[in-house]
């Protein structure tokens, strides 16, 4: 093996793969010197794509440019590639890079567009293409060459039918089986983007004059980016002609192309051609170059200056980066009064307080004032996605942040863009498990209510009175009936009712982290609130809480019930513990007149009932005494309380027992047996009866 490790610097992200296969291929990464994130960083560079229906992979292909995709098995090539002595990572990692259509199996159907349209689309600046790609033919072939799988027939397991045109049997059929119908463009907008756009971006409409530029958010960086790339490749053309010039000893001529006032008088035909190249191509670069969107993006904190407080070096390196990228300014002086906002970490959100406490006096009083205004790293996440100046409840601080002891596993749904990758990392705060997909082991499923916002307002119009609007405010995929997201949502939502899981609004995962401010543990509210629930299973005793519904959900307990009757089984483990544990016996009313000797009979029958095999009564050390009798001498039993008496349990202590033995004494004193029993000197014979008699 290489002592040279090919991934130095080199960061990845898995989306869709196998937990297995993704610890493999985080081993080789790391063997490789790489780094490899499970969440989606700023700083990844390479997404390896399991599948492309994951949220990580929809919001990379819409708004990471910098992100380059890798196949599955990229990772082990490479590994044995350079175990066997290959370093030339750059072209192992091209080599194995995701091809744009892969495993994509489509229906062709109608497909050629008009000449008309296809003048249209190519209206757009970011599409640099011909009238010519878009014949079938060239579709066909471009849709192929980069590893797609094209059929004329149609079927319900193909991913979607590409069509131009709005009719007929198949499209009808593939609108049935709920198959998105996508316009061709699709496929030359996927090949300039690299990578296979979302559908929802490209779903077929009546609208001929639909230009689909919404796909993608990133066209004119790719655009400026594709431009530089040119300049780039000019600018190494005009250093070959200079070299090549310098070697035929005419340098004059060189000269006279950069000094324009004397180039007329001295050019010649080699030099023309060269120079006229080089012009035009300069030209145009520089119109390219200082356009007015990008110029007004990269000025987004134009005037902000920065502190970052309670930041590793790392990310203090990447913030401050990003922050200078858009004109913005760090100071690392706490005393420095012309800051306008102080950053702290979202995940020290419980700590902010204290992040806070060290600064100087004069700098809490701005902050109290409100000159200096507190926000998270979401605050500049938020801002740069919407290029514009976001200050909400999600860019403060969540003084809310506390680990849970127990890890819920907690899905959502409808959520896209920023917002749902800060979801996501809320989540994972919070220490729950943050699952993309949704499964009978789900413990909670989050649902954008923004999705189905026209029934809920007439249905549950308390899911929009939460205090916290801007919460509620997130953005939705394409809305309709042809929309995925919202497919999918309807999908979740039965699935949970069919499970038992409940369903809320974003707005409980908030109240979780509003009610736990302050607090030393964290604070679970009801599930059963109008504000939130969209959901609650009717299978159980309503739960006051999260936790004691997957208690119930778990085995755990049944209801509130039964945990009180546990309570009681605690405590009673605290009393004193009994020498004999005896069943409570019954006693019957004594009826008429009972001879002594029938009464002390009676009752030791009663106590033998109530023994049993289990227990004795003991009347002195060594004499076990069995009373017997029947209900003929005079003994009648009280029914009126028909009471298990199995159910009765007493304690018996020393004085009851000795008790007992005065009475029994007592009795047989009296009985006539005892008297003929006396003799003259004054002692007594006890009569002892054994079992038997």
């Amino acid at each position: 093996m290489h002592s040279k490790k090919p991934f130095l610097g080199l960061t990845f992200c898995c989306t869709g793969v196998e937990t297995t296969t993704r610890t493999q291929i985080m081993r080789m990464v790391e063997s490789m010197g790489g780094v490899q994130y499970l969440d989606l960083m700023t700083d990844v560079q390479y997404l390896i794509v399991g599948s492309r229906k994951t949220q990580k992979y929809q919001f990379c292909i819409k708004n990471r440019l910098d992100i380059k995709y890798l196949t599955t098995d990229a990772i082990f090539k490479i590994h044995e590639e350079w175990l066997m002595g290959n370093d030339e990572v750059e072209t192992l990692l091209d080599k194995y890079k995701l091809p744009v259509f892969s495993d994509i199996s489509v229906c062709f159907s109608r497909v050629e567009v008009s000449q008309s349209q296809a003048k249209h689309l190519l209206s757009s600046s970011f599409r640099r293409a011909t009238e010519e790609q878009f014949s079938e033919k060239m579709l066909l072939r471009q849709f192929t060459q980069n590893a797609g799988i094209a059929k004329e027939s149609l079927s319900n397991n193909q991913d979607c039918m590409i069509s131009a045109d709005p009719r007929g049997t198949r499209y009808n059929k593939a609108k049935e089986w709920g198959i998105p119908v996508v316009h061709p463009v699709w496929i030359v907008d996927s090949i300039i983007r690299g990578a296979a756009l979302d559908y929802d971006g490209y779903i077929l409409t009546n609208d001929s004059l639909d230009l689909y530029d919404n796909g993608c958010n990133v066209w004119s960086q790719l655009s400026n980016e594709r431009k530089r790339t040119t300049s780039r490749q000019l600018s190494k053309q005009s250093e070959e002609g200079l070299k090549k010039l310098n070697r035929g000893k005419r340098t004059e001529i060189w000269n006279s192309i950069m000094d324009h006032t004397n180039y007329e008088n001295k050019r010649s035909v080699t030099d023309r051609t060269w120079d006229e190249e080089s012009d035009s191509e300069n030209n145009e670069e520089i119109e390219i170059v200082k356009p007015v969107e990008t110029k007004s993006r990269n000025n987004l904190f134009l005037g902000f200056k920065f502190l970052l407080v309670g930041f590793t070096a790392r990310e203090s390196d990447l913030l401050t980066s990003g922050i200078e990228a858009f004109q913005g300014e760090i100071t690392k002086d706490v005393s420095d009064t012309s800051m306008s906002h102080i950053i702290v970490p979202t995940n020290k959100g419980s700590e902010a307080s204290t992040l806070l406490r060290a600064l100087p006096s004069e700098i809490k009083s701005l902050i109290t004032n409100g000159d200096i205004k507190i926000v998270t790293e979401f605050f500049i996440e938020r801002c740069i996605f919407y290029k514009k100046v976001v200050l909400d409840r999600w860019g403060q601080p969540i003084k809310g942040l506390i680990h849970s002891s127990r890890k819920f596993k907690i899905s959502t749904s409808g959520f896209t863009g920023i917002e749902l990758l800060h979801i996501e990392k809320l989540i994972k705060f919070l220490n729950f498990e943050y699952c993309e997909s949704f499964s009978e082991q789900r413990d909670l499923l989050i649902l954008n209510v923004n999705l189905f916002k026209e029934s809920f307002m007439r249905n549950l119009p308390k899911l929009f009175q939460y205090p916290n609007k801007d919460i509620l405010n997130c953005p939705t995929y394409q809305s309709g009936q042809s929309s995925v997201s919202l497919l999918s949502a309807k999908n979740k939502i039965d699935a949970a009712k069919k499970w038992s899981i409940p369903v809320v609004s974003i707005a409980y995962l908030w109240e979780i982290l509003d009610k736990s401010q302050y607090k030393s543990t964290l604070v679970i509210p009801k599930l059963n609130n109008s504000q939130w629930c969209i959901h609650a299973p009717i299978n159980y005793i309503r739960p006051r809480s999260l936790i004691e519904y997957i208690k119930i959900m778990d085995g755990a307990g049944s209801n509130r019930a039964s945990e009180e009757v546990n309570k009681e089984d605690e405590d009673a483990v605290k009393l004193p513990s009994p020498r004999k544990v005896r069943q409570k016996q019954k006693y019957g009313k004594l009826m008429g007149s009972v001879s002594p000797s029938s009464m002390r009979n009676k009752l030791m029958d009663v106590a033998k009932s109530a023994t049993t095999s289990r227990s004795t009564i003991q009347v002195d050390d060594d004499d076990i005494v069995e009373g017997t009798g029947t209900a003929e001498d005079g003994l009648n039993y009280d029914v009126t309380n028909d009471e298990d008496l199995s159910s009765q349990v007493r304690y018996e202590d020393v004085e009851s027992v000795m008790n007992q033995e005065r009475l029994l004494k007592k009795l047989e004193e009296e009985s006539p047996e005892y008297r003929r029993g006396v003799t003259a000197n004054g002692s007594t014979v006890k009569r002892r009866k054994t079992r038997g008699q």
